[in-house]
């Protein structure tokens, strides 16, 4: 088998790794949603990346290292003296009277203290002018000498134990040494300094106190006594049980009289209902056992007797019959007279036990508020005396801690011991140029790193056939390769398109084969190609692959229907006054109108003269009867469309055509801008075939696998078997 004829196979059986997406059940490929579309992820991505931006990580790298290194060589060394002190919490005392001063605290923040205190600009003031006259010569020549040694020690706690370790810097070793002893020289000053300054002054501070409390002593007890003497508080106990037992026998007293008042209170409702219904009168008590009342009533009852005896006899009108009547009710006015006046007696009793009851309340809160204020009075003078046993209680304990003061004051000891003397390092400590150098080259990497996904992050233009199909959700048909340094050949067809050899050709076989074979590109007779923007070689595209189709043996009819800014009849150095528009105006003959081209099997359809509507022209009907005469003398009709970020002729045409191809620019065209020309076309119902990745090899050394792609197809030349092969 021939090289010629592997190389056909090879491209035509073998589509490009993108063009494999499924197409829809419908069989033109439906984008999905960019932000939607989720991919796995390819740790390839961040490789390519990192290539792609290679020289810029190389350069950030390079400059770090530079810079560590420019330091590291010019800087002065210096050495290191350390010497390990001893901090102890409890400084070693006689008397354990921790209570006057806070220097030997047992909270956890103890050590912290410490450690700032070593760290304070006054111990290294003191340590400074501990030094020598030439050695503190040194440190005047800065702009701050206490800074200056500041800046130069370093206090390294040792974990899980109570020293400390203080290191001092100097490009003179014997200098390094004394500072690290006049350092700890000058804690120790300020640790004993602030010892005796403490105990002066919880010294003085108790002999005020002393003071002061001898006098609120003698005031508070001449207080208590003062107020017992003005109350005459004595006995106060038995005092308060006489008047509590008086109070006890009122409260007995006064609980009696509220009863006999209830129960006459009870009586005297009776009564006064019973008189009311003076049909219940009678069932009072007192009227009952009144002997007045018993004699009313018989006397009563004769009268009735005796009325009516004469009412038998006599009319009403009768004079005797009348006297009667009025003995009757002369009888009955002195009973309910008697009636009421024994009403009146019960109401008088309730009257006098409800103020005996007052007069016995009145009695027993006198008795209560005696008792209270007897309590009260107790109560503060109880007060007084506690006061003054409290004072009494804090002036001895002051006067103790005044004796422990004295005594600790006179037999004081420090806590912090130095370890040793100060160890000095043999060689320098700083600068460590090999750690320097790591690092720099370590920190550089990881500053091009961040760099170049920056740079990557910023860049929103399509740049690899997996990131247009995670943006666009369109499977890539194919990637059409950069014609580098064919410049000449700007604006027309380059000589590779008709040389089936050329690595233009072998990519745009690679796109005919991958929408030939694909489900969306079954049965499709008519494709309009399109871009988002001008300048993505979509005139580029539309013409190699119409040559190519022509190449598989279809007659292609190329139509130009950019009726705004033609440039196929151009690229064929072709003079074409009429064309597309005057079939669509005045209804020309087809035949007529289309021109042969170079390659075999293509016809060219020039736009002709530029029209003033060509939106309307291509959505007429006119329109739809010259695609379906084109299909009817043609194989295959392919039209050049307008952009579809700038105008809607792709769109109206849309609706006529089979497919649609879509063209990218990488590194170009931006994504947003993509994904709105898309949405357009879906808009208006189009049917997606995939789309073209035009200059795709451009800088594709960047991006791994596409480089080894055309990095194949530009160096697998064309020749005959020879013995190397075998």
């Amino acid at each position: 088998m021939s090289a010629t004829t592997f190389r056909e196979e090879s491209v035509t059986t073998a589509p490009i790794e993108t063009a494999t997406s499924a197409p829809s059940s419908a069989g033109a490929m439906q984008p999905m949603d960019g932000d939607r579309l989720t991919l796995p992820f390819d740790p390839h991505d961040l490789w390519r990346t990192l290539s792609a931006q290679r020289w810029l990580i190389a350069v950030c790298a390079v400059l770090v290292v530079a810079a560590a290194a420019l330091y590291s060589f010019t800087a002065t060394p210096y050495y290191r003296a350390t010497l390990r002190v001893l901090i102890e919490r409890n400084s070693d005392r006689v008397v354990g009277f921790e209570e006057i001063y806070n220097l030997a605290t047992g909270s956890d923040d103890y050590y912290v203290t410490q450690y700032r205190i070593l760290e304070s600009r006054a111990v290294a003031e003191t340590a400074l002018q501990l030094l020598p006259a030439a050695d503190r010569d040194w440190f005047a020549q800065a702009k701050d000498p206490v800074q200056a040694m500041l800046d130069l020690r370093h206090i390294q706690p040792v974990p899980k134990s109570r020293l400390v370790d203080v290191e001092t810097e100097h490009p003179d070793p014997d200098v390094a040494h004394r500072m690290a002893d006049a350092l700890v020289q000058a804690y120790v000053d300020n640790v004993s300094n602030r010892q005796t300054q403490a105990s002066r002054s919880a010294l003085e501070q108790l002999q005020a106190e002393s003071q002061a409390l001898q006098k609120k002593l003698v005031d508070a007890e001449n207080a208590a006594q003062e107020f017992k003497r003005r109350h005459k508080l004595i006995a106060t106990k038995d005092h308060q049980s006489l008047v509590a037992a008086r109070l006890e026998k009122l409260s007995e007293e006064l609980a009696e009289v509220e009863r006999e008042r209830r129960g006459a209170e009870t009586h005297l409702q009776s009564a006064e209902r019973a008189v009311a219904d003076a049909a219940f009168s009678d069932d009072l008590p007192e009227v009952l056992e009144s002997r007045v009342v018993g004699d009313h009533k018989r006397e009563l009852l004769q009268a009735q007797q005796e009325h009516s005896a004469l009412s038998q006899s006599y009319k009403p009108m009768h004079p005797r019959l009348k006297a009667a009547t009025r003995k009757i009710k002369a009888v009955e006015a002195r009973l309910t007279a008697e009636v009421d006046a024994i009403t009146q007696g019960i109401r008088r009793r309730h009257e006098r036990l409800r103020q005996h009851e007052d007069e016995v309340r009145v009695r027993l809160e006198k008795q209560g508020d005696l008792l209270l204020e007897l309590e009260r009075k107790t109560i503060e003078y109880q007060i007084l005396k506690n006061e003054a046993d409290n004072v009494r209680r804090t002036h001895d304990t002051i006067i103790a801690r005044l004796k422990e003061v004295e005594i600790i004051n006179d037999h004081q000891a420090s806590n912090v011991h130095p370890i040793g003397a100060a160890e000095v390092s043999g060689k320098p400590v700083r600068p460590r140029k090999l750690l320097n150098l790591a690092l720099a080259a370590l920190c550089g990497l990881l500053l091009g790193t961040g760099v170049a996904f920056a740079a990557d992050a910023l860049d929103r233009s399509i740049k690899t056939p997996a990131e247009a199909q995670r943006v666009l959700g369109l499977p890539v048909l194919g990637l059409v390769p950069h014609l580098e340094g064919r410049r000449e050949h700007r604006g027309k067809v380059d000589p590779e398109t008709f040389d089936p050899r050329s690595s233009l050709s072998e990519a745009f076989r690679t796109i005919r084969t991958n929408f030939t074979f694909s489900k969306a590109g079954r049965d499709v007779r008519s494709l309009i190609v399109t871009s988002a923007t001008p300048e993505e070689g979509k005139s580029l595209v539309s013409i190699n692959l119409a040559v190519s189709m022509g190449r598989a043996g279809k007659r292609v009819l190329l139509v130009d229907a950019d009726m705004r800014r033609p440039r196929l009849h151009r690229a064929f150095e072709i003079e074409a006054e009429e064309g597309l528009s005057s079939i669509l105006v005045e209804a020309a003959k087809l035949e007529d109108k289309v021109i042969p081209t170079p390659a075999d099997n293509v016809w060219l359809l020039p736009c002709g003269i530029i029209p003033p509507n060509p939106v309307e022209l291509l959505g007429s009907e006119q329109a739809e009867k010259f695609l379906q005469t084109a299909l009817a003398q043609f194989d295959f009709v392919l039209i050049d469309s307008p952009p579809v970020g700038l105008v809607s002729d792709a769109c109206v045409l849309s609706s006529i055509a089979d497919r649609v191809l879509f063209v990218v620019r990488s590194f170009k065209t931006p994504r947003g801008l993509c994904r709105r020309a898309l949405g357009q076309l879906l808009g208006v119902g189009a049917d997606m075939v995939g789309m073209a990745l035009n200059h795709s090899d451009i800088r594709a050394d960047r991006y791994g696998k596409h480089a080894y792609e055309y990095s194949y197809l530009s160096t697998y030349e064309y020749r005959e078997d020879d013995a190397d092969d075998e």
